[in-house]
């Protein structure tokens, strides 16, 4: 763009299937789109969560000095580490009761009782934990990645608000 170079590079689908990031290297700028949600909790729609693993692997090797999250404040490496911390428990955790036959509301109740999630419970919308276990539950039950249909979609949200009538965020 003019005389700044901009790289644009997809690194999903992760959140959706069109996680774009634009990367300007002589700024050290990173725009990331909804790949990062700092002080907010993500949500997998499509996946698969090895694509998001792999994507911030991805964003911190630019090491930029500033990050453009798709929610939440700038940030830095510290915050995205953060991130991918809470997607690994929720990916190992989730399995671990998806293993043991609970759905996903019943494994986000577990999830979110725990001493591990006080360090993430702060963040905006907790509730949506149980939104992307349905997706992680959905392909762990041999789905492709992709995105949700309507009644997946309806029961994830319904699911989140059922969290929310509880009290226990």
């Amino acid at each position: 763009i003019g005389d700044r170079r901009v790289e644009l590079e997809q690194l999903g689908p992760c959140h959706t299937a069109g996680d774009l990031v634009a990367h300007v290297p002589d700024a050290g700028v990173v725009f990331a789109g909804d790949l990062l949600f700092i002080g907010s909790t993500p949500i997998l729609w499509h996946g698969p969560m090895e694509n998001w693993f792999s994507a911030l692997e991805r964003l911190m090797s630019w090491d930029a000095a500033t990050y453009v999250p798709g929610h939440g404040p700038l940030c830095g490496h510290a915050e995205i580490r953060a991130l991918r911390d809470y997607w690994v428990w929720v990916n190992d955790a989730g399995r671990d009761r998806h293993r043991a036959g609970l759905s996903p509301l019943q494994a986000a109740r577990e999830l979110v009782r725990s001493p591990e999630f006080r360090q993430w419970r702060e963040w905006e919308s907790p509730e949506r934990i149980v939104l992307s276990l349905s997706t992680l539950f959905d392909q762990w039950n041999g789905n492709p990645p992709g995105p949700p249909a309507i009644r997946r979609r309806a029961r994830a949200f319904a699911d989140a608000e059922t969290l929310l009538r509880e009290g226990i965020l």
